[in-house]
């Protein structure tokens, strides 16, 4: 989630469809199991953590990782569940 525009495509340059505005920021996902990852990660009481960079979740912002801004993101996160069972949204 680091590198490049956020919720832009960097093959592309397109925005990515599933991207909501989050207090200044861009929250986005590549696709479905991407965001059930940033769902499961986010709601997690424990995150257990390895040295250096090695997993994705080392590479996601301290924003999103933030106590204070969990329940938001995960209603943001919801809205892009609900984009993505309609996508008539």
């Amino acid at each position: 989630m680091t590198g490049g525009r956020e919720g832009v495509d960097p093959c592309s340059g397109l925005p990515l469809w599933l991207a909501v505005p989050f207090r200044g920021r861009v929250l986005w996902a590549i696709n479905a199991d991407h965001l059930t990852f940033l769902e499961n990660y986010v709601a997690a009481d424990l995150r257990e953590t390895a040295p250096g960079n090695s997993r994705l979740a080392s590479r996601i912002p301290a924003w999103i990782k933030s106590a204070k801004n969990r329940d938001d993101i995960l209603r943001a996160l919801a809205r892009l569940r609900a984009r993505l069972d309609d996508p008539q949204q």
